[in-house]
């Protein structure tokens, strides 16, 4: 597929909806639809980034509420990963949101997913809870975490 490592983050809107549910498709087996990216968009509370090189290659959304906030959704290509996209979407968002006031930011990540997990702790976040049975298709755990 031959393409360059030339990326870069930018700020998204809702008028990228169908772009971040078509790439969460490839990446999620339960992944939000265009219609419903549309409408969290348009909340005053979500933020939304993109990783965009020849078209969105990953994504971070969020939700902003006073000194808190929270990584809904993070993707990135399959073919566009293993090079800092993830990080640098964490990243960015931290960055953004602590502009913004926010002093604590939470997730929720599948146990099993061990490059997520790697990825968050990178980032400075550490587990504080579990959810059982959070996730379906398949089901599975999810560890809350937190970063300060």
């Amino acid at each position: 597929m031959g393409h360059t490592d030339s990326w870069r983050i930018v700020r998204l809107g809702e008028s990228e909806a169908e772009d971040l549910a078509a790439l969460e498709q490839l990446v999620f087996p339960s992944a939000w639809s265009a219609d419903t990216y549309g409408r969290f968009l348009i909340q005053p509370s979500a933020w939304a980034a993109g990783a965009v090189a020849c078209g969105l290659v990953g994504f971070v959304v969020g939700t902003v509420l006073g000194q808190e906030a929270e990584i809904v959704n993070l993707a990135v290509h399959p073919s566009w990963r293993r090079r800092g996209i993830g990080g640098a979407l964490v990243q960015a968002a931290l960055q953004a949101w602590a502009q913004l006031g926010v002093m604590r930011v939470i997730l929720e990540v599948r146990e099993g997913n061990a490059a997520a997990l790697r990825l968050y702790a990178r980032c400075g976040f550490v587990p504080c809870g579990r959810r059982p049975r959070y996730y379906t298709d398949p089901v599975e755990d999810a560890l809350v975490l937190v970063r300060q």
